[in-house]
């Protein structure tokens, strides 16, 4: 979870990870429905319960054994969860079984659940005088959570129960039962710093007595650690007293007991934020395989991976625990804080580090589910969770997916710091595009924005506004960079980075992107190589092996004419970068997402694409019509997952791609399109084609049938020479010359449409026609006088879907039903009241249909 101190403690309720549905043994059906949600809340002990405890006599060993207990079980008993034993006395094994569930659940940070297997344990075994001490610890303080009066109240009446049960338990229990006695008042508050140092002292003096007994040594640890919680070192990195003396205890108990979670989870937490966090390296590779169905400690080997620079492991730790979190929700449907606490925090992570490896795709991915989870209306319910709706945006400026931080929807005006950081954002967008006065505006309205009344009351405790310090200077940094004030950017950006250095520890870090990475970019840029190495190597300290700033310490070195010490970083880099998917040209991305990519194909036509996703994901290829480019599929792009490696690409003669003299039939096209997969090493992809792309389709599905692996054709003409409404066309083509008129190519491509489309996008699209010469309208139509290629679409044998707008006034649905009796397997969907272009008029339902029908057809 959040590591801020202040956050830590600022949550209102017991910190829930409820396991109910995740590999249960034998679970009765009510776990699954309501009972669930009940117990899901954070709840305190039954006072009935606990009054029986109190008030009757401890039961006998053999009575023991004939008492029924109440009927109803309070809990599932779980898989899973490892194999930790704590025995007790008990005669029951089914309440001893129970009482290890708790124990397993308590060092896994799963309060609630934890709470529920020691009140099933006290059913089964009403005498059991620890099951009420497990009750007691679980409901009292946690590293994540203060303890609420009503819980105060509750875990003091069990630790009375307990006490009350203690004359027939051994000595040991005993111990453990007196000492939680001193952490508890009984009106359920008192003087809770106090008395968290009275437990802390008592259990030191019982980890005294039993030096050798790993949960004793562990509940110490916990002790300890929760009177000083997340302030476990001091400033210059050396770590308080307190925290040396259970260190050295934690490990000595892992030396003899390697596989005892609950002490591996508290050396993490007691480790991560020192100078040192290799010291729990061995610890982080050991918990994470013995609690598979605790997501939580599935979890947090990250947070001694990522401090060491295993990226890599980090994310598929996160990746793990994700699974392990999202099997939970789907089977127990939770409610209340799991859904927007724990599993967002693992997506969270999981973006963090995929960021830290390049990898966009998985990392744009994980924050827009970050914020799908959180929302903004929960994130005003839970403050600390305030940064989680607005992961997207920190991560697209990130990327440099300024389309994305442009078209990102204003956040509601009672989020000052969402606001914040969307301003931020398009401020960043409009710098890189060259856009330098609304970017001053944009800045104005961040610095504005930090002077709202909340970050002095509501959200004082956050470092939200100390984000927004940082960001506003990075953002004016870069504007005064553009502007040509390298003195003025340097020094703001120096301000950044020593505000980020005095923020508290947290992982992962509180501001996402480290200001010494775009220091040292702007100080290459100002010619001062020297300076920017010294930076590069004080980001490596911080975050090690990072492929940001080992190609920005590359680069300054380059620049100072060092190329053995810069070949020694770029085999670092390239270890470092093996999973990216993008390629750098800076530390920090700050240039014009507008600027398009080429590929020159072996016949040495040029062509222009734009490439989006995840480049081991599903190959999907997207062709435009009639005189558009790739830009017909920017209302498309943003909402294809990034699981698929999509390309948009613009035919030859069209767009920025290149014009040759000749070469414009629909075999010309799809001899590009395979040109295009053999230069980016793709065996086969699926094409999605529109209009005159979905002939092209068509003939590269004839052509090319091992590199076809599905077709979606849209507004599709049947490949025949019977098409009235383009030999009409046509003859008004014909008479084109250059320069094209555009008021013909608006009135041509208004004719496409039966709803409306963006103004800015339907402009962008007259634009890219215009950039069509007068003999490429030509050239590109003509063919379709005469090609005849309908007898072969038989031939075509991948699943294909035909999508038609029932007021396309180009292709009619005589044309669509004889597609459809053409290629076996295919299947017409209708959309009502669209035209010719169902992506322009319906992207939404367009991307659905198209996203379903790929991952149909790799389904197993």
């Amino acid at each position: 979870m959040l590591t801020l101190k202040s956050a830590r403690r600022a949550l209102f309720v017991v910190a829930a990870i409820g396991l109910c549905g995740v590999s249960v043994a034998g679970a009765p059906a009510p776990f699954r429905g309501p009972f669930v949600e009940k117990w899901y809340q954070p709840q305190p002990a039954s006072n009935r319960d606990l009054a029986a405890a109190t008030t009757e006599r401890p039961v006998a060993s053999h009575e023991r054994q004939t008492t029924s207990p109440a009927t109803e079980a309070l809990a599932p008993e779980l898989s899973g969860l490892g194999t930790l034993h704590v025995p007790v006395s008990t005669a029951t094994p089914r309440a001893q079984r129970f009482f290890d569930q708790g124990m397993r659940l308590l060092y896994a940070f799963n309060h609630a659940e934890s709470i529920r297997a020691f009140r099933e344990a006290a059913r089964l075994d009403p005498a059991l005088a620890m099951a009420y001490w497990g009750q007691a610890l679980a409901l009292g303080p946690n590293l994540n959570a203060p303890m609420t009066r009503d819980n105060g109240r509750a875990a003091y009446a069990a630790i009375q129960a307990a006490r009350v049960a203690a004359p027939r338990v051994t000595p040991r229990e005993r111990s453990l039962i007196e000492a939680l006695a001193s952490r508890y008042a009984p009106e359920g508050a008192g003087d809770r710093p106090a008395l968290d140092r009275a437990y802390a002292a008592a259990m030191q003096k019982v980890a005294g007595q039993y030096p050798d007994d790993p949960d004793i040594q562990t509940l110490y640890a916990d002790a300890v650690m929760n009177t000083m919680p997340w302030d476990y070192w001091q400033k210059d990195g050396t770590a308080k007293p307190e925290t040396t003396r259970i260190l050295d205890m934690l490990e000595r108990t892992i030396a003899r007991y390697p596989d005892h979670a609950g002490a591996l989870h508290y050396h993490i937490h007691l480790v991560e934020a020192s100078n040192d966090p290799d010291r729990a390296e061995r610890s982080a590779d050991r918990l994470g395989p013995l609690m598979p169905a605790a997501g939580h400690m599935v979890h947090m080997p990250a947070h001694i991976y990522i401090r060491v620079g295993r990226y890599a492991d980090a994310a598929a730790a996160n990746e793990r625990a994700i699974v392990a979190d999202e099997d939970y929700l789907a089977q127990c449907q939770a409610q209340g804080l799991y859904p927007v606490s724990y599993y967002p925090h693992n997506l969270h992570f999981l973006w963090a580090a995929a960021t830290f490896e390049g990898r966009g795709a998985v990392a744009i991915d994980a924050a827009r589910k970050v914020a799908a989870k959180v929302p903004h209306h929960h994130a005003g319910a839970l403050a600390w969770t305030a940064d989680f709706p607005v992961t997207p945006m920190l991560a697209y400026t990130r990327f440099g997916r300024w389309q994305d931080v442009l078209t990102e929807p204003k956040p509601p005006s009672h989020e000052p710091y969402a606001i914040g950081i969307w301003h931020y954002g398009r401020g960043l967008a409009f710098v890189a595009r060259g856009q330098l006065d609304r970017a001053d505006a944009e800045l104005t309205a961040v610095k504005a924005t930090m002077k709202h009344e909340a970050f002095a009351t509501t959200l004082k405790d956050l470092p939200l506004l100390t984000n927004l310090q940082i960001g506003s200077r990075i953002l004016e940094g870069e504007l005064h960079m553009r502007q040509g004030d390298a003195g003025g950017a340097i020094e703001l950006l120096r301000e950044a980075v020593t505000i980020e250095d005095g923020m508290p520890y947290s992982e992962p870090p509180v501001w996402h992107h480290p200001p010494r990475q775009i220091l040292g970019a702007v100080l290459l840029e100002a010619g001062r190589a020297a300076d920017a190495e010294a930076v590069y190597r004080e980001d490596l300290q911080r975050f090690r092996e990072n492929g940001w700033s080992l190609f920005g310490l590359r680069e300054s070195l380059r620049a100072q004419r060092r190329g053995h010490e810069a070949d020694d970083v770029q085999r670092r880099f390239e270890r470092a970068w093996t999973r990216a998917d993008i390629t750098l040209t800076s530390s920090r991305i700050m240039t014009d997402d507008r600027d398009d990519w080429y590929v020159t194909l072996p016949t040495g036509v040029r062509l222009n694409y734009v490439e989006r996703g995840d480049p081991r994901g599903t190959p999907v290829i997207l062709l435009h019509g009639y005189t558009d480019s790739r830009r017909s599929y920017d209302r498309i792009l943003p909402l294809l997952p990034a699981s698929f490696r999509v390309f948009a690409v613009t035919h030859r003669g069209h767009g920025d791609s290149g014009k040759p003299d000749a070469g414009y039939t629909p075999s010309h096209f799809a001899a590009d399109l395979a040109a295009f997969l053999d230069t980016m090493h793709i065996e086969s992809a699926a094409i999605v084609g529109h209009s005159m792309g979905s002939t092209v389709a068509q003939r590269f599905a004839i052509d090319y049938p091992s590199r076809t692996r599905a077709l979606v054709l849209e507004g599709a003409f049947l490949p025949s020479p019977h098409n009235e409404a383009v030999r009409e066309f046509f003859q008004t083509v014909r008479t084109f010359t250059d320069p094209v008129d555009p008021k013909v190519a608006r009135e041509f491509q208004q004719s496409t449409l039966a709803r409306p489309v963006p103004p800015e996008f339907f402009e962008t699209i007259v634009s890219e026609s215009l950039k069509v010469p007068a003999r490429v309208w030509k050239s590109a139509l003509e063919p379709y006088l005469t090609l005849d290629f309908s007898d072969r679409l038989k031939e075509v044998a991948v699943p294909t879907l035909l999508i038609w707008g029932d007021r396309d006034g180009f292709t009619g649905r005589s044309e669509q039903d004889a597609l459809n009796r053409a290629i076996a397997g295919s299947r017409l969907t209708i959309y009502g009241g669209t035209g010719h272009c169902p992506h322009w008029e319906e992207p939404e339902r367009f991307a659905t249909d198209l996203i379903a029908f790929v991952r149909g057809v790799d389904a197993p």
